[in-house]
């Protein structure tokens, strides 16, 4: 008798938790996975990848290219897709250069899946266009990653907040992207959210809910450790991490300091600076800021704070946040945030958009009642507790379940 097996490709030009997604799949029986990629670190099948790797600062960048969950031969690249991940930034920047990259790896992955013709696929939001319409052409099934939320809440976004429109491109681009996204809607028969704000977002605008599944993300909970004791501090250490724009709401994270100035508070805030916002703008008495550290590191310095602060505009998910809360911090994070799902039963405040003056409330709420530290901080730890990979995995595992699976004979 000949055995036969699933296939299951899983696409995404970047990186992203998707290697998490694969470790997932490859645990499932009679079953063959492959993660179709832009660039991949390779260095024993491209004997060229050898000598990238002795450029300055190259190593480090080629870190991000590879996962130990991914065996090396369960990858598969595109050289037009390397060459771009490596010289398209001197092509063409921002926005526009993470919508041609998306472009190149579809086609690529929309010609690779009708040769191997996989009974499910697995495309990250707004590069799977012209592949999901390659797997409908044999009656596979199609299933959308979307890190993000609806397209129109991201419109509203735009005309609401200036540097939106700045971060996220042209009139143009935006509409190009907008209407891939759209298109991508209607091809699959699963879509893959990361929280209940990012699934709300998609209902308002008539995606039936049977349509949509939240897939958690984790934590890596042998790095991010619960604290043992909350101590008492003269000053109430504020932390934020994340990279510094405009989008996670640092500018309203700097107007709250100034007007702090005279309270015991210290803001630190972690992460390379991006967007339009300037080094010098960080400079402030009661601000200390790192711009990079190891997320070993990230958690020395969440555990010698008292509360963690994220007013982002928006954020489907926001890994971060949980990892605080892994680390017993208490969270302060906007309700655009996706990981509000987690801040429940105490562990921390879920505040308005932009609403300054809430932000200031419920520091000074703390400031006055110290003693909520302790209290959101054990909660916190407790909530996170839920947010592993183990957990992510079987979301993906029994929403693979849930699919029209096709059996495809073994070569």
């Amino acid at each position: 008798m000949e055995h036969t097996y699933q296939l299951i490709a899983v696409s995404n030009p970047a990186r992203q938790y998707t290697p998490q997604t694969v470790a997932a799949l490859l645990q499932l029986p009679n079953t063959r996975v492959v993660y179709l990629t832009a660039f991949w670190w390779l260095p024993q099948r491209f004997f060229w990848m050898r000598w990238l790797a002795l450029l300055p600062g190259m190593r480090r960048q080629l870190a991000k290219k590879t996962a130990p969950q991914v065996p090396e031969n369960a990858v598969v690249v595109h050289i037009t897709g390397i060459l771009f991940s490596l010289l398209g930034r001197w092509i063409v920047g921002g926005e526009k250069r993470s919508f041609w990259e998306d472009r190149l790896h579809d086609q690529w992955v929309a010609r690779w899946v009708g040769r191997h013709r996989p009974s499910i696929f697995i495309g990250y939001e707004k590069s799977a266009y012209r592949s999901f319409g390659a797997v409908q052409q044999y009656g596979g099934t199609c299933i959308l990653d979307l890190a993000q939320v609806h397209p129109h809440y991201i419109a509203q976004l735009r005309q609401q907040y200036p540097f939106f429109a700045a971060i996220t491109g042209s009139e143009r681009l935006f509409q190009q992207v907008q209407h891939i996204k759209l298109q991508e809607y209607e091809l699959v028969q699963q879509i893959w959210v990361l929280s209940d704000f990012a699934k709300a977002t998609l209902l308002q605008q008539g995606i039936p809910e049977k349509k949509i599944r939240i897939m958690h993300l984790g934590v890596d909970n042998n790095i991010f450790i619960p604290r043992e004791n909350y101590p008492e501090r003269p000053v109430l250490e504020l932390i934020f991490a994340g990279t510094v724009t405009e989008r996670k709401g640092i500018l309203l994270l700097l107007q709250l300091m100034e007007r702090l100035l005279t309270e015991p508070v210290r803001l630190t805030i972690l992460g390379p600076i991006g967007g339009y916002i300037q080094t010098a703008q960080l400079q402030q008495p009661n601000i200390r800021y790192i711009p990079y550290c190891t997320q070993k590191e990230m958690n020395t310095y969440f555990q010698a704070a008292d509360v963690f602060v994220f007013p982002s505009y928006l954020d489907s998910w926001a890994m971060v946040v949980i990892e605080a809360m892994q680390t017993g911090l208490p969270v302060l994070v906007s309700e655009a945030t996706g990981a509000k799902d987690a801040v429940t039963n105490g562990a921390g405040m879920v505040l308005p958009v932009a609403a300054i003056d809430a932000w200031e409330a419920a520091i000074h709420t703390i400031l006055q009642q110290p003693q909520l530290i302790a209290g959101m901080g054990y909660k916190a730890a407790a909530a996170a507790a839920y947010y592993t990979w183990g957990q992510y995995h079987q979301s993906v595992q029994a929403a693979i379940g849930m699919g029209e699976c096709l059996y495809l004979p073994k070569n």
